[in-house]
C-alpha cells in the first residue's frame, strides 16, 4: 500500500468526522444539551486533525504543495478556511480574519 491509500483513508475518516459533527450540531440546535455540544466540538476537532494528516500525506506523496488541480486546491482552501474560523472568538486572529471569511459566524 502506497501513500495514496493512506491519503484517501485519512481524508475519508476526516469526512466521516465532519458528517458526524454536523449531525451532532444539528441535534444540539434542536436539544440544547451541553454534552451534545461538547461531542460535536470533539468530533469536529478529530475531523480537522485527520484532515491535517491527509493534507500532509498528500504533500509527501506529490512532493509539492497541494495547489496544482481543483481537488487539491478545494481541499486546501477548505482546510485553511476551517483553520482560520475555528478558533474562539476571543482570539485576535479570529476577530480580525474570521468575519471577512465567514460573516455568518458572528
Amino acid at each position: 500500500m502506497g501513500w495514496l491509500f493512506y491519503e484517501e483513508l485519512f481524508f475519508m475518516l476526516a469526512f466521516a468526522g465532519y458528517i458526524v459533527a454536523s449531525i451532532a450540531f444539528f441535534v444540539l440546535l434542536v436539544s440544547s444539551k451541553e454534552k451534545v455540544g461538547k461531542f460535536a466540538v470533539a468530533a469536529t476537532s478529530v475531523g480537522f486533525a485527520l484532515h491535517t494528516v491527509a493534507m500532509f500525506v498528500r504533500i509527501i506523496e506529490s512532493g509539492r504543495l497541494p495547489f496544482s488541480n481543483q481537488y487539491e486546491f478545494a481541499n486546501s482552501f477548505t482546510w485553511v478556511l476551517f483553520f482560520v474560523t475555528w478558533p474562539s472568538t476571543s482570539t485576535i486572529a479570529s476577530l480580525l480574519l474570521a468575519p471577512s471569511l465567514c460573516p455568518w459566524h458572528f
